[in-house]
């Protein structure tokens, strides 16, 4: 049985041991908290009788859900600077953006953008509506989708921004 608690490291007794490795959950440390006569305040549990488990499955889910929209948002950041980099940029007397092949560009970053958008809304929609397995599956897919579009897109990016923009 596990119970939720709240815990700052700050606090007496309360030392983080070793970071245990993670699989597909990048940016998440889990870490060992390793409790020495620590006393908890009552309002730091969460919740009690066995119900830590459940809550820590659902901390999990949730990621999956707001992976996607965080991907989405840095996506359209960045879509949004190539868009301004090619209206100011010319190429051969001609503006960028003007240009058939980077039109094409664009518009298929976009379309990626607003596909990611949509399946990160469903998911968000279904979850709202029905607890079940199924919606961990879709929000699983949906940051594997955010993440290939982010590798094909940033690609994209990097390959119209140019020499200007590599770091």
């Amino acid at each position: 049985m596990f119970n939720y608690l709240q815990v700052e490291k700050s606090m007496n007794g309360v030392s983080i041991g070793n970071r245990m490795k993670t699989i597909g959950m990048k940016g998440i440390s889990l870490d060992e908290v390793i409790f020495d006569k620590t006393v908890i305040p009552r309002e730091n549990v969460v919740y009690i009788s066995g119900k830590g488990a459940d809550v820590h499955r659902e901390m999990v889910i949730n990621d999956r859900y707001f992976a996607g929209a965080q991907i989405a948002a840095a996506l359209r950041t960045l879509i949004s600077a190539a868009v301004k980099h090619t209206i100011r940029r010319e190429i051969y007397q001609t503006k960028m953006w003007e240009v058939d092949l980077i039109k094409n560009k664009l518009t298929s970053m976009a379309v990626k953008l607003y596909a990611l958008e949509s399946a990160v809304y469903m998911t968000a929609g279904l979850a709202d509506v029905q607890k079940t397995e199924d919606i961990g599956c879709e929000a699983a897919i949906t940051k594997y989708f955010a993440l290939k579009c982010t590798r094909e897109i940033a690609h994209t990016c990097s390959t119209l921004l140019g020499e200007d923009y590599y770091i």
